[in-house]
């Protein structure tokens, strides 16, 4: 429920959408026969390329889709993307999600495009160290092999503790080249929290399945446990809202989250203060246009009985609204001379209130509730 937020999109970016695009090209261009390519390619429509097809919006993709569909060469092209064994995606996946954790933070991949329950995030897998020396006198074996190759590591390893970098030098086996290289050691080495999910499944539409902007980085019980092959109804350009990478993506507008304070009236409107307990109330999602799509959308990834599971967030949330009027906040601003706002935020959590925190799990649900409760407009 959470469109995806591209490089070229955040404020003060030095990153144009071109160079953007150019730069996936050259991840995966070298996974294809990019001449031979062309040549089928060309014979569809005129003007199209292994580059347009994987760098054109989402929209964009919709349209050659169906122009590919209607083709008499659709099963050739489809064959130069996935033979009897395996997709090209298949060997290009670990380039495409490097290309993706280096825009991790750009992209601000918190949670799940889909569901905003779980998290995708990048992580760091070596442990936080003040610098290289205390790198390599308190790193485990495998953080030393990570960094350094398995020879070398066990040479730290057996030799340590350093009082100074220069003390590696004295080491037997640890040659000019490789004590430049711990030297300046680089601390690094992210691994991805997240599937990558085809929209337009690249089992019936192979030719689509390296394009940047048909790929979602999700979960991995929405990727292959919930959509799986799965697919939605997409028959033109006008369908593309149902897409995290599409610009005109709407379903996280298009849902809302209700709570109602009966659970055997839905139209009830109860004072929430005389919920005591979970089986008090329900939170419902729902849509708030005609579209079919969403009602699909909520039922391809169970996001109704999977925020069914969580709602202790929602009870949190309610309980402590109803330890703090607004009067009383109020008062606490008063008496601790900050602004009502702050208040809130360290009460009921700056997720509610921050438009930047957006892709934080539960921000869609908890901003929605919090609605309801009074505490934002």
């Amino acid at each position: 429920m959470i469109q995806i937020q591209y490089p070229y999109n955040v404020k003060n970016t030095k990153i144009s959408k071109e160079d953007f695009n150019n730069e996936y090209y050259d991840f995966v261009k070298s996974f294809v026969d990019e001449d031979k390519l062309n040549i089928q390619l060309k014979i569809v429509c005129e003007n199209l390329t292994f580059k347009t097809l994987v760098t054109s919006d989402f929209e964009e993709l919709i349209t050659l889709k169906t122009k590919i569909e209607n083709s008499a060469n659709k099963d050739l092209i489809s064959s130069l993307f996935k033979n009897k064994k395996e997709f090209i995606y298949s060997k290009a996946q670990p380039s495409i999600s490097e290309f993706l954790m280096k825009y991790n933070n750009e992209m601000n991949l918190k949670s799940c495009h889909y569901c905003n329950i779980d998290f995708i995030n990048t992580f760091n897998e070596i442990d936080e160290y003040k610098a290289n020396l205390d790198f390599l006198n308190n790193a485990n074996e495998n953080e030393l092999e990570i960094i350094l190759k398995e020879n070398k590591s066990k040479l730290i390893f057996d030799n340590r503790p350093f009082l100074k970098i220069d003390d590696i030098k004295k080491i037997s086996g640890i040659g000019f080249k490789t004590f430049i290289l711990i030297d300046q050691l680089n601390l690094e080495s992210f691994k991805n929290h997240f599937t990558l999910d085809h929209f337009i499944g690249k089992s019936d539409f192979p030719y689509l399945s390296l394009s940047l902007y048909n790929l979602i980085p999700s979960c991995s019980p929405c990727n292959t446990k919930f959509k799986h092959s799965k697919e939605f109804k997409i028959k033109s350009s006008k369908d593309s809202n149902f897409s995290p990478t599409s610009q005109n993506f709407s379903v996280g507008t298009d849902i809302d989250f209700k709570m109602f304070f009966d659970v055997n009236e839905e139209n009830s409107t109860l004072n929430f203060n005389k919920i005591k307990s979970k089986n008090d109330f329900k939170v419902k999602m729902q849509n708030n246009t005609s579209k079919e799509e969403i009602d699909e959308f909520i039922k391809i990834f169970k996001l109704q009985g999977r925020y069914n599971f969580h709602k202790d967030v929602s009870f949190k949330l309610l309980k402590k609204r109803k330890a703090y009027s607004d009067s009383q906040i109020k008062e606490i601003a008063g008496i601790t001379k900050r602004d009502i706002l702050d208040v809130k935020k360290d009460i009921f959590g700056s997720v509610i209130f921050n438009e930047d925190e957006n892709n934080e799990p539960f921000a869609k649900y908890k901003k929605d509730v919090a609605k309801q409760l009074g505490l934002i407009y």
